[in-house]
């Protein structure tokens, strides 16, 4: 028997295996924001007097709930950053703007540690996509950045960092498969992807 969170979890298995151990999937629904109110007021305990009210729990489950398809671990990750955030700044009191602040920091944690999970080559052409896209914008240009630009820009960052560029063919290659992985959001258009 296994259980798993991790929903790819079959693809990483080998064709044999898959179709040999017949595996029957039950998929939970997502928790919803009743649901995370209930999970997170049970662990109100783990707080003092006074530093945590309902209308706070309320609205870390909302964002759970519309954000994070109802992650009870990212919930309590959530108020657990809360609460490092008021300890570090000596108050008593988890506020909105803590929570904010909390799941913020969380998801720029997530964002490096995912970052850091793919290939060096893949990280450069992301950094590629963002500064093409905020020159157009610095420039006010309308018009979306597109491969040749994006290409470009990476071939430049990797003079500057002393690394050989990979081939401009692969690399637009590597653009439709991050965005098929929703690292990034491309549309191709007339041969071209719109960045």
């Amino acid at each position: 028997m296994i259980a798993t969170n991790n929903r790819n979890f079959l693809t990483t298995l080998r064709e044999n295996v898959r179709s040999s151990a017949k595996f029957k999937t039950i998929k939970f629904p997502n928790y919803n924001e009743r649901e995370l109110f209930d999970i997170l007021h049970l662990r109100k305990d783990a707080f003092e007097d006074n530093v945590l009210d309902d209308n706070i729990i309320h609205y870390c489950a909302h964002i759970v709930a519309d954000n994070y398809n109802g992650d009870a671990r990212h919930a309590i990750d959530i108020l657990y950053e809360a609460a490092k955030i008021i300890m570090k700044e000596n108050r008593n009191h988890i506020s909105l703007e803590d929570i904010e602040n909390a799941n913020k920091k969380l998801l720029e944690k997530l964002t490096v540690k995912e970052l850091k999970g793919i290939p060096l080559h893949d990280r450069l052409l992301i950094l590629s996509i963002y500064l093409s896209n905020k020159i157009l914008r610095q420039y006010k240009n309308p018009m979306p950045t597109n491969t040749g630009v994006v290409l470009s820009v990476y071939q430049d960052i990797c003079r500057l960092l002393d690394l050989n560029a990979n081939h401009s063919i692969y690399m637009s290659s590597r653009i439709k498969a991050l965005n098929d992985q929703n690292y990034i959001e491309a549309k191709a258009v007339r041969g071209f992807w719109k960045h």
